[in-house]
């Protein structure tokens, strides 16, 4: 989705603007993690306002409202967020130990099937089952390996370890995001009209003095503090060089595609 690829550059870039001129400026990347800081940093001349409307305002400032709307593209990761890997891993261990189980029954069942006749049906009803069963869990195998490696990649493009940080979580945080972005420019664009059209604080065209953010509990902004580990590695939010792009242009780019 090449939105969420220009929306997670645009914060990037908004977060090298607000630490611009500090060792925090110039961020090659991110964390997934930080997001949510988005939404607790507040404005210190207005508790009701965010990090993440001086965000919103500033994508709105150069034309680009479709990057606001990335949710509506991605549909099925609010879906996705709710299954969890490690509880499938589980149910296949238990699945498989279970037809172990009933293969040992059977076992047992032939080696008395001579003294005891009625063993025999039993067993070929037992082994019907098995047989079933054994098809249905290659079957689950097959598309439980198929998640793993795309959870893997899922957490590599984040920039996340796929060990520590499980699909579901990476997933639920993004969604939880691009809730709050819909929330939030709906916010900005009713207080807009409001306003005639202009933002209500102009956020998005004051910038921090002396290296200071003006957001409660920051000196600077999340995105810059965080680990400089790309939230879309190589694709969208880590610039392609080490040198910040400028996010009028990035958005620009976006556009085209």
């Amino acid at each position: 989705c090449e939105a969420l690829h220009a929306l997670l550059q645009a914060i990037l870039e908004v977060g090298n603007e607000l630490n611009a001129g500090t060792a925090k400026g110039g961020a090659c990347g991110f964390r997934l993690s930080s997001l949510p800081r988005f939404v607790e940093l507040r404005s210190s001349k207005d508790p009701k306002l965010t990090l993440l409307h001086y965000v919103v305002e500033t994508v709105l400032d150069n034309g680009a409202d479709f990057l606001l709307d990335v949710r509506g593209e991605l549909v099925s990761v609010e879906v996705a967020c709710k299954v969890v890997l490690s509880d499938l891993q589980k149910h296949y261990r238990e699945w498989t130990d279970s037809l172990d189980r009933v293969d040992r029954e059977i076992v047992t069942g032939e080696q008395s099937r001579a003294e005891l006749p009625d063993e025999g049906r039993y067993c070929e009803s037992l082994t019907f089952f098995y047989n079933q069963a054994s098809e249905a869990l290659e079957e689950f195998k097959m598309s439980l390996e198929e998640l793993e490696e795309l959870s893997r990649s899922l957490a590599n493009l984040f920039g996340e370890d796929p060990v520590e940080m499980e699909p579901h979580n990476i997933l639920a945080t993004l969604n939880m995001f691009l809730k709050r972005v819909e929330k939030v420019a709906d916010e900005v664009r009713r207080r807009a009209e409001a306003n005639g059209g202009k933002a209500p604080h102009s956020l998005a065209k004051r910038r921090p003095t002396n290296g200071q953010s003006r957001y409660n509990g920051a000196h600077g902004s999340p995105a810059a503090r965080s680990t400089p580990r790309s939230a879309t590695r190589g694709r969208g939010a880590q610039p392609r060089s080490a040198q910040p792009q400028n996010i009028v242009s990035v958005i620009d780019r976006a556009g085209r595609t």
